[in-house]
């Protein structure tokens, strides 16, 4: 192995995003009928000319090139045929998840007022009104804005809903607020799943942080030394606290060696040993992993590491696959089967033809012990195999935490055979025990996290 922890990768996602299916979000698709003259299409209420959007009450009219210049493509919609028209497009969407419209909003400039207004809603969703100063434009230079309206589905299917509530004090109010290229996406929570490791990459090589993130809950498996520079792990289990703060207490074990047969689930002990608080930057892609154990207080910067060079690291999402047999990448906290030996685990960090496997269980005295393999796949689909190595370190509070004097041994060896996206048979020798164990991904937080 290089380094230890050489190469652990978490996806990461800042804030993603998913698009929404919106039909002709820049209103080139249909069947206009445009005027000789005017260049452009009255719709009325049932009007399907334009593909994907129901005129909803009054009208609208629907331009071509020779009548303004889009945002995007050759044509928009003018909200204001000759009074206020509303628009709207149903949306397939999910329940409690967060959404984002984007859209260009400019003005009619052919007539008052010069401020055009339009209200935008979506189905169980507060309306949020916007407004267009048409002061200085003309209909070639419409000056387009960018503008935005946020919303929580609130059932399967969402209405968005455009509505021009812009007055006139005289005449025809024919001249309102221009739309064009319209499209929604479904923000995705950022995701910090993975193993991180100290920042700059390789200044503190030798121990690293794995991260389990599911919903607002990070479970946190840290791998490190004790001051007799044995391995040793803790956990945290962080909630959500702030916007991208995680906060929980620190916890130490003990429990059975790792190969009694059986294992006794939940007879491990707990011993509280401090508080650690995890924050993460806006783009997810570092964080400082602030922690006091044993009354010793540090923090660390961290970042998620690559491992595959050249390999893009996985992207992580949770609540995005309500099946876990369909997932194809198994970077995540396993298990046996049911919990059944609740008490220890393993962390998969899988990418490309790589998992790099960090198991938190106990030695053949009971104190905490960790282990690692990097287990490369090989001709058999879905079959990893590589050695199996502990190691021994500077204590977790040196400073400076010399990588050069951590010491790496070889165990034993590991396969793991995946048989679906949710199960897998772990199989190893170390130390001359042979064992066999079933797993299945460690849910907290339903449906768990899967990335790809």
């Amino acid at each position: 192995m290089k380094r230890l922890l050489v190469a652990i990768v978490v996806g990461t996602l800042a804030m993603g995003s998913a698009a929404a299916d919106v039909m002709n979000g820049s209103f080139e698709s249909g069947t206009p009928n445009d005027g000789a003259s005017t260049h452009w299409t009255r719709l009325s209420p049932g009007d399907t000319s334009m593909t994907g959007w129901t005129v909803v009450s009054g009208n609208v009219d629907w331009f071509s090139p020779q009548v303004a210049t889009a945002c995007k493509g050759g044509r928009s919609v003018d909200l204001n045929g000759n009074t206020n028209g509303t628009i709207s497009q149903s949306l397939a969407t999910t329940p409690g998840a967060s959404y984002r419209a984007d859209f260009c909003l400019a003005a009619n400039t052919n007539g008052d007022p010069a401020v055009k207004t339009l209200d935008v809603s979506a189905t169980g969703n507060a309306t949020v009104s916007y407004q267009f100063d048409a002061t200085g434009h003309t209909n070639v230079n419409m000056g387009w804005t960018r503008e935005s309206y946020s919303f929580v589905a609130t059932g399967t299917t969402t209405t968005l809903t455009f509505a021009s509530t812009t007055t006139v004090a005289a005449g025809l109010n024919a001249y309102g607020p221009a739309l064009d290229d319209v499209s929604v996406e479904e923000l995705v929570p950022p995701n910090h799943q993975g193993l991180w490791w100290h920042s700059p990459p390789g200044s503190e090589s030798g121990w690293g942080i794995n991260f389990a993130h599911q919903g607002d809950i990070i479970f946190a498996t840290w791998f490190t030394y004790g001051a007799d520079n044995e391995p040793r792990w803790y956990t945290i289990r962080a909630q959500q606290t702030a916007a991208n703060v995680y906060s929980g207490p620190v916890s130490s074990f003990t429990g059975p060696p790792f190969n009694s047969e059986p294992f006794p689930a939940n007879v491990n002990v707990k011993t509280p040993v401090g508080a650690a608080t995890i924050t993460f930057a806006d783009d997810g892609n570092s964080a400082t992993f602030t922690y006091t154990v044993n009354g010793i207080t540090q923090t660390k910067p961290i970042v998620p590491q690559q491992f595959v060079p050249g390999v893009p690291l996985p992207v992580c999402v949770w609540g995005a696959q309500p099946d876990l047999t369909l997932a194809t990448n198994y970077q995540d906290l396993w298990w046996v089967t049911d919990g059944n030996e609740s008490g220890w685990g393993i962390n998969f960090t899988h990418q490309g033809s790589i998992i790099f496997a960090t198991w938190f269980t106990y030695d053949s005295t009971g104190k905490a012990w960790w282990l690692f393999s990097v287990a490369a796949e090989t001709a058999v689909p879905r079959v990893y195999s590589g050695l199996v190595r502990t190691a021994m370190g500077p204590p977790f509070n040196a400073d400076p935490f010399d990588p050069n004097a951590v010491i790496r041994t070889t165990a034993g060896n590991a396969t793991i055979a995946f048989i679906d996206g949710n199960h897998a048979k772990f199989d190893y020798t170390v130390k001359g025990v042979a064992q066999t164990k079933n797993l299945t991904r460690q849910v907290f937080a339903p449906p768990g996290t899967v990335c790809r």
